[in-house]
């Protein structure tokens, strides 16, 4: 075999796992954009996360935003991801890096995950997503949860906290 047809080969593997890991979701709730490390962390940071306390990602892709909530400010996390590669990749990645005992990405449908126990919930999801959950929200979570939500908001919640450089809202219970 040669080279350049090995390499081919490789290539169409490479995107194939992509289309994998980016459509199945697309079609769901939200396509995967991953968010840099810095907006992530002011994700958090804008909601006061203390040590302890749980996150819950809906949508959680790749699985940085429960690795910096993880590293930087001592909580635990569980992300919610429906696309298996990469619900598979973001619990590879926290267990390379030591936060698998912490953090876990669970595999599933944003709408069936009970919220109850969540302290912060973050989420990235498109407008009409938002508002299909925010009832789901609404019944589920307890009372001083926060929801940080990256430029798409909920329309009739009153934010307690914004961002306007990094389009992110939060809303307190």
């Amino acid at each position: 075999m040669s080279f350049s047809l090995l390499a081919l080969i490789v290539f169409e593997g490479f995107l194939i796992l992509i289309i994998l890991a980016i459509f199945p979701p697309m079609f769901r709730h939200a396509p995967f954009i991953p968010t840099t490390h810095a907006r992530v962390h002011r994700m958090l940071e804008l909601t006061g996360l203390k040590k302890g306390e749980l996150v819950v990602d809906l949508g959680a892709g790749d699985g940085r935003v429960l690795h910096c909530a993880v590293r930087h400010f001592g909580a635990k996390g569980v992300g919610v991801e429906f696309s298996p590669l990469l619900a598979w990749f973001g619990n590879f990645w926290l267990k390379i890096k030591g936060l698998s005992k912490d953090a876990k990405i669970v595999r599933g449908d944003i709408f069936n995950y009970d919220c109850s126990k969540a302290d912060v919930i973050t989420l990235f999801l498109l407008q009409t997503t938002n508002k299909k959950i925010k009832e789901k929200l609404q019944k589920e979570l307890k009372p001083g949860a926060r929801v940080v939500s990256r430029i798409f908001t909920f329309n009739d919640w009153q934010p307690m906290a914004k961002d306007e450089k990094y389009h992110l809202s939060v809303y307190k219970k």
